[in-house]
């Protein structure tokens, strides 16, 4: 019986994920279709966060380290500018799990 119980909520929880070719922004990089994105820099930390909420709710990118980044895109996130985001760009940012340098 707990057998059958774990086995349940596991067909549960693997039917309920959205897989990543389901969401909106998977088609878009697909049919290179132009995304731009709000993010904001926090100046306490290392960090850029996606400021959309939805963004949060629709894809795995929490949170990337702004040392990814070039200096003209560092300074167009302290400004609290869109950029563009392309698949390549897409790639590093859910991917680096480099170290942040001050």
């Amino acid at each position: 019986m707990k057998y059958c119980l774990i086995i349940f909520v596991s067909f549960i929880l693997l039917f309920s994920c959205t897989r990543m070719e389901n969401t909106d922004l998977y088609k878009k990089l697909k049919n290179a279709e132009p995304i731009f994105i709000p993010i904001t820099f926090k100046e306490d930390s290392c960090y850029c966060f996606l400021t959309s909420r939805e963004l949060w709710d629709k894809w795995s990118i929490k949170m990337v380290e702004q040392c990814v980044f070039d200096s003209l895109l560092y300074l167009r996130i302290k400004n609290n500018e869109y950029i563009y985001l392309n698949e390549h760009l897409y790639n590093e940012l859910k991917n680096d799990t480099s170290e942040c340098v001050k």
